[in-house]
């Protein structure tokens, strides 16, 4: 029976010209494949339910670019196992790369890809070229609300003997794969959420309805966001210890691979842009071409960057070296000049912040202490900036030097707590009564504190307090929390969300964001839709 459903896409075409004469709808799926489960099985059940036919094109053999050893299994195979499913009407094996000329043979009334692709603010080029011959033909897109899995990420966790990674690859196109993905296990991360937390969750429930929430999150897309920060490189050398030389006091690790994420402001603005549709990003680089080419490769396509080019200085990289089964960090070298900013330099910075910030409906602020942003630029985002949001770093090479207080001004401060009390000066006095202390000095509508594992403190200027548990009782890697907290965060506060609202979405920022090594993959609504839904529903 499933054999009988596997056709050439013109014996297909004739089919469906019958079901489209009867007034039947029909609805075409596209992918690779290559390893059945249950995301593909949900993801082809739900498209089916929006016609009255369902047509799944595969990826060609010689087009699937996953590397070595794939596809896992041969076209034919995999176009076996798409057409045992009762949902699935005919299966047709492509000839091409892309979907796009079959689109054009079959004309569906729909065609059908993942929740992940709806949240892209531009989508992949490939899936461009099928948008197209979907509007030739008079189709619609229309998007499933499933989970994401990947095939990929589930043969090379079964190769290892491991488990899927944290977050997945998903397929960006036919034969594509692309990284990171929106895939989070809703469910399961919800189901997780430590008991601490519930009552938190629980009452929320009462005061707002899911919708609502999600509502509000659709409503941040028309909000013009600019990001303003250093530029740093997060370098991560994964290591295996060897043991100490017989010669030498030192322990000898062999470095087995690496990776490299768009760190600091650069993430913050990859963060914004997928909540918000206009994203500019003022960043300092150094003076090397390959790292301005790996920086604007790592930005997504609705961040617009302003680079502040510093010949004195290289562009900023962390080098972390992990020993890699648990992440244990042995330790980290940082490649950096932390002077002030060149005058001539500074005095550019400063006429273009004076001509551009009264445009823009939110400033978000990542100072990382490392000499970008000195007085003068606090004092002039301060003074100018519509809606300010400031986030200011302490870490090993400015410690007790790069303070909150140095701007006059701030609508919204986000913080950890070490920060906060190196701020004020105060080392075991409560934090809550700091955070107020903070907002009544800044002029801030709220300040958000993040505690690590004891979650975080929204305060607002009307004594307003919400205290939100850490929603995560998983944690790959903290590192990059902070940032993805300020930056799906501070949208909501300039939107006017209510606190408790602001609480639980910078809860549910921190929760996904711990979930990942570094800055590997930024915030996706879809994940945080997900998980708010999770909670909530």
């Amino acid at each position: 029976m499933a054999e009988r459903k596997i056709m050439s896409l013109e014996a297909v075409a004739r089919e469906l010209d019958r079901l489209r004469h009867d007034g039947r709808k029909v609805v075409q799926c596209h992918g690779c494949f290559d390893l059945l489960h249950i995301g593909h099985i949900k993801h082809l059940q739900a498209a089916r339910r929006v016609g009255d036919a369902l047509v799944v094109t595969i990826t060609p053999d010689r087009y699937v670019d996953k590397g070595p050893g794939r596809p896992a299994f041969p076209e034919r195979l995999r176009a076996e196992a798409v057409a045992a499913l009762d949902c699935v009407d005919f299966v047709a094996i492509d000839r091409e790369r892309s979907a796009a000329s079959a689109i054009r043979l079959l004309r569906p009334a729909y065609y059908v890809k993942g929740q992940e692709f709806e949240s892209f603010p531009r989508p992949p080029a490939r899936l461009e070229t099928e948008i197209e011959a979907v509007q030739e033909v008079g189709g619609q897109m229309c998007f499933t609300p499933e989970e994401v899995f990947s095939s990929t990420a589930l043969l090379t966790a079964l190769e290892s003997g491991g488990r899927p990674p944290d977050r997945r690859a998903v397929e960006d196109g036919p034969g594509q794969a692309r990284e990171p993905s929106a895939a989070v296990d809703a469910g399961a991360l919800a189901g997780a959420v430590p008991d601490a937390a519930r009552g938190f969750v629980d009452a929320f429930r009462t005061r707002h309805r899911v919708d609502d929430v999600l509502a509000g999150l659709a409503a941040l897309r028309d909000l013009r966001v600019l990001v303003l920060g250093e530029a740093i490189v997060d370098d991560y050398r994964y290591c295996v210890p060897l043991g100490k030389s017989p010669k030498e006091a030192v322990v000898t690790t062999r470095e087995v691979r690496q990776e490299r994420h768009a760190g600091g402001a650069l993430a913050c603005a990859n963060h914004v842009a997928g909540f918000c549709r206009a994203v500019d990003l003022v960043a300092a680089l150094g003076a090397e071409p390959s790292e301005e080419r790996f920086v604007r490769a790592g930005l997504r396509a609705n961040v617009t960057p302003r680079f502040v080019v510093r010949p004195d200085a290289p562009t900023i990289t962390k080098r972390r070296y992990l020993w890699e089964p648990d992440l244990v960090k042995l330790f980290e070298v940082a490649v950096l000049e932390d002077a002030p900013l060149p005058v001539p330099l500074e005095e550019a910075l400063l006429r273009h912040l004076d001509d551009a910030l009264p445009g823009y409906d939110v400033v978000i602020v990542a100072d990382y202490g490392h000499g970008f942003l000195g007085a003068r630029a606090a004092a002039a985002l301060a003074g100018r900036a519509r809606f300010l949001a400031v986030n200011t770093q302490a870490n090993a090479a400015n410690l007790g030097f790069n303070l909150i207080t140095k701007y006059p001004r701030a609508d919204y401060a986000c913080i950890d707590e070490p920060e906060i009390r190196l701020a004020l000066g105060e080392r075991w006095r409560p934090v809550a009564e700091l955070a107020d202390g903070l907002c009544a000095r800044l002029g801030a509508a709220a300040v958000s504190v993040t505690r690590g594992r004891h979650g975080a403190l929204t305060c607002g200027a009307n004594g307003v307090r919400w205290e939100v548990p850490a929603l995560s009782g998983e944690v790959v890697d903290r590192t990059g929390a902070g940032d993805a907290y300020l930056s799906l965060t501070a949208p909501c506060v300039a939107a006017g969300f209510p606190l408790d609202m602001v609480a639980l979405l910078g809860g549910v920022a921190g929760a996904l964001a711990v979930r990942v090594v570094g800055n590997r993959a930024p915030l996706e609504p879809a994940a945080v839709r997900q998980l708010v839904t999770a909670l909530l529903g």
